[in-house]
């Protein structure tokens, strides 16, 4: 008889609280969209560079919003590579993917003191600058043992 005395009030206290959540509105300020650059340089192939914008997390846009007419181009040895934007992917697919390329036959020089600067401009005036030298390669494995 004691227990029920000390658990009806414990109970009914319970089930006065009603509902234990609260919603709370939170007003997330909406960054300005920055560039995103991508870059790839490897020896004997094309040069490759993908040029997108930040989107705010909570966005409507459900894909990550690529730039198609940035002006693009790579430096090196005095030599100044133009980037031109070639769409990739499935072509039935509604949303636009792509990245720059340098022109065929333009490849990236297998020399690993070359000092590469990457330069994009966006058409409403954002830019970007990179620059950076290949890694050489690392000496191949040939053999693994365990202990």
């Amino acid at each position: 008889m004691r227990r029920i005395t000390l658990l009806l009030p414990l109970a009914l206290l319970l089930v006065g609280c009603g509902d234990f959540t609260q919603e709370v509105e939170v007003n997330l300020p909406v960054p300005e969209p920055q560039l995103v650059i991508e870059s790839y340089l490897e020896p004997d192939s094309a040069v490759r560079v993908s040029v997108t914008q930040t989107q705010p997390f909570f966005g409507a846009v459900p894909q990550v919003p690529i730039i198609q007419n940035a002006t693009v181009t790579i430096t090196y040895n005095d030599t100044i590579v133009p980037l031109t934007f070639s769409p990739i992917g499935n072509p039935l697919n509604k949303f636009v993917f792509g990245e720059y390329r340098s022109a065929p036959g333009v490849v990236v020089p297998r020399n690993y003191t070359t000092l590469f600067r990457l330069l994009v401009t966006e058409p409403g005036g954002k830019r970007a600058t990179a620059q950076t030298t290949i890694t050489p390669p690392v000496a191949r494995i040939d053999t693994v043992t365990f202990e």
